[in-house]
Order: C-alpha cells, then sequence, then structure tokens
C-alpha cells in the first residue's frame, strides 16, 4: 500500500442521506401553503363574485340603507294574493331601519319622490319598493304613492292582490285620469281589495300571436298593450262611461274596497304591457302626473326597471328627488356594481344609498343585531295582530306563524 495509513475505520451510516424526509415535507409545507395563498389572492381579484353587504356597500360606493334577510315568511307575504299578508316581524323591522336610515342620512333634503331601481333583474326592487312604502306610509303625514314604473314587468298586481288594469300606461296612452287608477291599501298589513272589483276597460282586445291578449291604445296610434292570457280586462262597458261611480280615492271608506282599517298608502300599478314603455316615460304626460303626484302626496315612491338592462328608467332620473339602489346577494357582481355605478356618476344622479336584498343569515348578523333582537319582534305586535294571525290558516302559511317557527328553530 505503500506510505497509506489507516486513520480511522468507516462507519455505516444509521440513516440514509437522501431523501431528507423530514426537510422534504417542512418545505413542502411551506411551499405549499405560500402557493396556496397566491392563487387565493389571484382568485379573489379576478372573482367577479362580492360576497358580503359591505363588499357591496364599497363597491357600489354608497351607504348601506339597510339589509333584508332572505326570509320564506317575506316570500309567503309578498306573493299571498286576495287574503291578509302580514310582514314578519323581522321583515317589517329592516324596512323600517331603512326608512329611518334615509331620513336622518338626508335630513337637509326634501325627499318628495324616490326612485327604486337595481342593477340588474331579479334582484328584488319591487319587493323593496313595496316594503319601503308601507314603512313610510306607518310614520308619514300627508300620504305616500307608490308608482309602478316598470311597465316591461310589471308585479305588483299578482305579487299583492291588486286591480292589474287600468295603470299608469293607460294614464300616459290614454289620458285616463290618475284617480282612476289610484287603489288604497292598508299598509299596516299589505292590504288588498275584495274581490269583484275589477275595473273594466275598453274594448277591442284580441289574440296576439304567442297568446298574449292585445289592445290597441286609445290615446296614440303608436302605442299597443299586451294583456297576460287570461287576465284582460272584460268586454262589458266602455271604461270612461264608469269613471264617475268607480273613482278610487285616498280615503279610507268601504267603497274602495278595503278589508281593514289604519295607515294607507296608495298604489298605481304598471296597467296593461305597452309597446312603447321608454317613450310614454319620457312624455309629457309623465311629467304632469309626477307634478299632479308630489303636489297630492308628501312622499311619491317610483318602482323603477332595472337600471343595467333598459333606458326606460333614464327619464325616471329627472323626475326623482333621491335614488335607491337595489342589490341581491344572489346576483351581486363587481360588474353590475361598477356599471351601474358608472352610469349613476355619469347622470349625477342623486343617489341615497344602497338596500342589499336577500342576504344570509350569518350576514345580517356580522351588519346588526339579528340574533339579540330576535325578542323584541314578538313584543312589538298589538293585539290586533294577534288576533288576526291566529285567525289565519296555518294551511296557507301564515307569515307571522312562519316567522316564530323559524326563530325557535334558530335558537334550537
Amino acid at each position: 500500500m505503500g506510505n497509506a495509513q489507516l486513520v480511522q475505520t468507516a462507519t455505516p451510516p444509521s440513516s440514509p442521506s437522501v431523501p431528507r424526509t423530514k426537510l422534504n415535507v417542512a418545505a413542502g409545507a411551506v411551499l405549499g401553503a405560500i402557493l396556496g395563498i397566491v392563487l387565493a389572492v389571484i382568485w379573489y381579484r379576478f372573482d367577479g363574485r362580492l360576497r358580503s353587504p359591505e363588499e357591496l356597500s364599497a363597491e357600489y360606493q354608497l351607504p348601506l340603507l339597510g339589509v333584508v334577510s332572505r326570509s320564506r315568511g317575506l316570500n309567503v307575504a309578498s306573493r299571498r294574493s286576495n287574503r291578509e299578508a302580514r310582514l314578519p316581524p323581522a321583515a317589517a323591522e329592516q324596512f323600517r331601519t331603512i326608512r329611518a336610515r334615509l331620513r336622518y342620512l338626508n335630513r337637509d333634503h326634501d325627499l318628495r319622490s324616490i326612485l327604486v331601481t337595481s342593477a340588474a333583474a331579479g334582484d328584488g326592487k319591487s319587493t323593496i319598493a313595496w316594503g319601503l312604502a308601507r314603512a313610510i306610509a306607518m310614520n308619514a303625514e300627508g300620504g305616500v304613492l307608490l308608482i309602478e314604473a316598470d311597465l316591461r314587468r310589471p308585479s305588483l298586481a299578482r305579487d299583492h292582490g291588486l286591480r292589474a288594469y287600468p295603470g299608469l300606461a293607460d294614464v300616459l296612452a290614454q289620458g285616463i285620469s290618475l284617480d282612476i287608477v289610484i287603489q288604497t291599501v292598508v299598509a299596516a298589513s299589505f292590504g288588498k281589495q275584495r274581490e269583484g272589483s275589477d275595473f273594466p276597460a275598453e274594448t277591442g282586445h284580441g289574440q296576439s300571436e304567442n297568446g298574449d291578449e292585445t289592445l290597441a291604445g286609445g290615446g296614440s296610434s303608436e302605442t299597443r298593450f299586451k294583456y297576460r292570457r287570461g287576465s284582460a280586462p272584460p268586454q262589458s262597458q266602455p271604461l270612461r262611461a264608469q269613471q264617475a261611480h268607480l273613482k278610487m280615492s285616498a280615503s279610507v271608506h268601504p267603497a274602495n274596497g278595503l278589508l281593514d282599517t289604519g295607515p294607507t298608502m296608495d298604489v298605481i300599478v304598471a296597467g296593461a304591457i305597452p309597446s312603447n314603455s321608454a317613450e310614454l316615460l319620457d312624455s309629457s304626460a309623465m311629467s304632469r302626473l309626477m307634478q299632479a303626484a308630489t303636489e297630492q302626496y308628501k312622499y311619491v315612491v317610483l318602482d323603477g326597471p332595472p337600471a343595467s338592462i333598459v333606458s326606460d328608467w333614464l327619464p325616471l332620473v329627472a323626475h326623482a328627488s333621491g335614488i335607491v339602489v337595489v342589490s341581491s346577494m344572489r346576483n351581486a357582481s363587481k360588474g353590475n356594481a361598477e356599471r351601474l355605478r358608472s352610469e349613476l356618476d355619469n347622470l349625477n344622479a342623486p343617489v341615497l344609498g344602497l338596500v342589499v336584498n336577500n342576504a344570509n343569515r350569518r350576514d345580517e348578523r356580522s351588519w346588526g343585531y339579528q340574533r339579540p333582537s330576535e325578542s323584541y319582534h314578538p313584543a312589538a305586535r298589538t293585539a290586533a295582530d294577534a288576533g288576526n294571525s291566529a285567525g289565519d290558516d296555518p294551511e296557507n302559511g301564515n307569515s307571522v306563524t312562519d316567522s316564530t317557527v323559524e326563530s325557535k328553530a334558530a335558537r334550537a
């Protein structure tokens, strides 16, 4: 071996040098966490959905007027035609909150007319407009008028058991007197009219190709009306021949067909669906109607069409002293919010704030006091409310009973 010497005897290692399992696991965990965070940030940045009322308020750059939670009782109350329909106590409190915030956030402004609109169809703006008008009527002197200005997809008559014809479109196109189309409802109980109070319209309607009934407008040769199948007024008597004895007034009187007493609000439904809704809303007749309405009522609430879909809402901005934007958590997206916000900025519109509809219960709890306040709602019911709710048919889904059951289930 020459000069080679044995310095130390080699000993075999107790563990392999590679792979280093513990080091690799630790490094992989750290890298995986970093990668997950990066992907989550990228996904959140490019995801167009908005997940909370606070995010909606920030995206619209509007103050949050209130949150209306998703409620089976509210849906039942909104679609219970021709019978008593009371708001669940929690929903009624939410609308009172919206009313109070509108009042105090805009106490330096004269809010005579309020336009309710939304960025997309299906946001529930008509439900919010109805609930807001009802809440204002419960605490307002001078009268409240709700006008359904969404002439393309009207829903108030169907959802609340009101007379479908005549309505706003008939006033604008045919020159019908404003008093003729006004319907008075009891605000305290989502009132309705007695059966048999339907107002017959003028004759001359027929069948369209799709089966809907149509009626040529008497005031304009360019306006044609479309009625839903089976719901067109009968061809009994001319409309103007009955105006004298079928005139609706704002007073509480048995002739109005009211089943209840208490605070009331007046409603003008959309009426027959016209072929030129944008032109009618931008007409001088609409200006005269709004002038007469604001002179007769202290508050006028306009249920407008969706702002980002059709142009019908643009003429209504000129008639509104304030605009309330409604957005549903089901349809909330950054794109819709950005488009509507840009449109409102371009018009320099007097926007009052945002109402978030269809919010989850956890969103409501994070924004307000939903759980602790549940015990307050039953105490707010009057003796009359208790008597009416006790006499309702449980098979038809009484809203107060439904709300009580939901509250008990939540506490369980």
